[in-house]
């Protein structure tokens, strides 16, 4: 347990009247929202409530030619018994009037089954209520049971049937019916905008009723409280408009370097400010996306916090400071600080292991017909119970082919028919062994992914054996230790036979052609050519012509493959993109990606080509999270990340839960519905962590 004594200094709220007689709470470890990761808050609500209002905030900052969103909504308590609660809602546009940005519904997350929802009054925009019985909202939210709009239903409408931007207001009275006892939590209040830059959906906020607290109502006074275990505890948020000192108590951890335990130490505002500066500029996000969650006291090995690389010259000093657990909107990341919190050290083992110590379960929902098919197929075909089989992952594809881009369709060695054919990745397990396969949209055609299910049957089995490669310069602590061990396991790259596997040597076409070959098994696209500057007794001849033929390479300069040529990430990352075939999202979709990350500069194609590879996590963020780099030459450990992921993608392989690559999910958790319950093919729900 962690001890925690806040000091509430002088600060001037920008709410006229924060009503401290609620109970406001975030949940921990839960986010939803477009764009994804929004940490979603909670309000308690009890009878003595009846009379007071509490103000709900939204804001996602302006990017491209987007504006910034924002909206506010006072809620009052009308009445509230046992069985019946009784809101005022008052909900304000606050996006300037230049954006076109209508606000189309209003979702809200009661933790008790409701029996009746209704509107006593209805605004002049608002004045339709469902009680949502699937409990979904767009953008991803879950478990929202009432849902208030303005047009059509909870997630559609156009721009003009929305409440406009330009500080346009609405009110409403929302009366609910249930079992409510003394008191009730509702949560999440997402808002759906529907902009002329596309939707955006963002989850209501109490951050600043939270922390600020009227000068001439509280002097300056020390509040303690005790905060359980990390997986439940509840996040201390810091913001820029507070000054706040913190006296945290030591934690205990195991750790590698050399630790020097305290009593206590002062952390004060000034360190946090600094320290969350110094994270900024690293993750390339706004400091107000940040908040700090975790501070443990440490004393450091050395001058470079314990995560010198090799050859790099560190004072040998000891150097206290801290451990520090960030969160921004997307991700969770720890840090080592020195006192002054002048040096910030990302630590990726430890970040690693804070995000693998839950359960991450994408939320999809798979059409009946698809399901069905796909455990009658697995059933038949191998002779398993169809009661034993499970869909633990799901993805959505658009095929290259009617054969679904496998190298034969049925009959093996019938023609495929070009054109993209939209479709399922799904993966079943029956507990013991798995299948990877590949469906059509509505499951009238399944094929076994055979090469996938064998590279996801041969990960398990070496996981088991707990099989280790021993490169002498890639140390466990190593950032991409991980994925370089499972493709050495699966045979798709090597080390060298001086025991080194040279993570950070940059990788040629040839090379790179040698791991897509080994790793990918896609239908021919085009016939093989003979290459110039690659005869026939070169070692990688066979790979470029398998890596030309299944579309990922192209040649230089007429029939020059140029083996030796290095490789940046944009053209690695494109060359993926071209033999996997990924759909191009459409422009604004990829602005909207690609707004998070900098070296973006390209053509627009090029842009949402590699909007299309972030969304479905190919990509490498190293070392940082938010920067692509893309002219930067690939080395062999970014590239072992690339090709893990994709194959990720396609189900050969496990997905490993990463800030390098944007992934949270460990496993899906798969709703089966019937078609007409899909919403235009948009099986993504939300991201819920256990």
């Amino acid at each position: 347990k962690l001890a925690i004594a806040a000091i509430a200094a002088t600060a001037t709220s920008s709410l006229a009247a924060p009503a401290w007689a609620f109970t406001f709470s975030s949940q921990p470890g839960v986010t939803a929202g477009n764009p994804g990761g929004q940490p979603l808050y909670e309000v308690e609500l009890t009878t003595s409530d009846i009379g007071d209002s509490f103000t709900l905030n939204w804001l996602l900052p302006g990017s491209g030619n987007r504006a910034e969103l924002a909206a506010t909504a006072e809620v009052t308590v009308v009445d509230f018994t046992s069985s019946t609660l009784v809101l005022d809602v008052t909900l304000t546009n606050a996006t300037t009037s230049d954006f076109q940005a209508a606000i189309m519904s209003l979702g809200l997350g009661v933790n008790t089954t409701l029996t009746n929802v209704a509107l006593s009054s209805a605004g002049a925009t608002f004045n339709s209520i469902t009680p949502n019985p699937n409990q979904n909202f767009p953008g991803g939210f879950s478990s929202i049971n009432v849902c208030l709009y303005a047009a059509n239903n909870c997630s559609g409408g156009a721009i003009f049937n929305g409440l406009q931007s330009g500080g346009n207001s609405d009110t409403v009275q929302v009366t609910l019916t249930g079992n409510f006892a003394s008191s009730l939590t509702i949560a999440a209040f997402p808002i759906k905008f529907q902009t002329e830059a596309g939707s955006y959906e963002l989850a209501g906020n109490f951050e600043e009723l939270a922390v600020v607290v009227e000068e001439e109502e509280v002097e300056e006074e020390e509040i303690e409280e005790e905060v359980v275990e990390e997986e439940t505890a509840e996040e201390e948020i810091i913001t820029e408009e507070t000054e706040t000192e913190t006296v945290i108590a030591e934690e205990e951890t195991e750790t590698t370097e050399t630790t020097e335990e305290t009593e206590t130490v002062e952390f004060t505002q000034t360190v946090s400010q600094t320290i969350l500066q110094q994270i900024s500029q690293q993750l390339n996000v706004s400091r107000s996306e940040l908040r700090i969650l975790q501070v443990t006291q440490q004393t450091w090995s050395d001058g470079c916090l314990g995560l010198g690389e090799p050859g790099t010259a560190c004072t040998q000093a000891l150097v206290p400071g801290y451990r520090v657990k960030v969160a921004s909107r997307e991700n969770v990341y720890v840090y080592r600080t020195n006192a002054s919190g002048s040096l910030v050290v990302f630590d990726q083992t430890q970040t690693s292991q804070v995000r693998t110590s839950r359960t991450y379960r994408r939320q999809v929902r798979l059409s009946r017909s698809v399901h069905q098919s796909v455990l009658r197929t697995i059933s038949q075909t191998y002779q398993v119970s169809e009661s034993n089989l499970r869909v633990v992952k799901v993805n959505r594809k658009q095929w290259r082919n009617d054969c679904l881009g496998v190298p034969a369709g049925p009959g093996r060695g019938r023609a495929c028919g070009r054109g993209r054919v939209p479709g399922y990745m799904v993966v079943v397990s029956d507990g013991t062994q798995s299948w990877v396969t590949r469906t059509s949209r509505n499951g009238s055609y399944v094929v076994v992914d055979e090469r996938a299910t064998q590279f996801r049957r041969a990960q398990k089995a070496a996981r088991g054996r707990q099989q280790v490669f021993s490169y002498t310069d890639v140390s466990r602590t190593y950032w991409a230790w991980e994925y370089i061990q499972e493709l050495s396991t699966l045979d798709i790259i090597a080390g060298y036979p001086d025991g080194l596997y040279r993570p950070d040597q940059v990788v040629n076409r040839a090379e790179f052609a040698a791991i897509v070959s080994r790793a990918f098994e896609y239908a021919q696209v085009r016939e093989a050519v003979n290459f110039s500057d690659v005869p026939e007794n070169y070692w990688g001849f066979n790979a470029a012509r398998a890596a030309y033929r299944f579309g990922f390479l192209d040649t230089v300069n007429g029939n020059l493959f140029q083996p030796q040529r290095g490789l940046t990430r944009g053209a690695a990352m494109m060359a993926i993109a071209r033999g996997l075939e990924l759909p191009n999202l459409t422009p604004s979709a990829a602005q909207a990606v690609l707004a998070n990350y900098s070296g973006t500069v390209a053509s627009s194609e090029m842009q949402q080509t590699l909007a299309s590879l972030i969304q479905s996590g190919i990509f490498v963020g190293y070392p940082n999270p938010n920067q692509l780099n893309l002219d930067q030459e690939i080395t062999r450990a970014e590239v072992a990340v690339l090709v893990y992921q994709a194959l990720a993608s396609l189900g050969g392989v496990e997905t490993i839960a990463s800030d390098l690559t944007g992934d949270t999910v460990a496993e899906d958790e798969v709703e089966i519905v019937d078609e007409d319950e899909l919403d235009d093919f948009d099986d993504l729900e939300a991201v819920e962590a256990e």
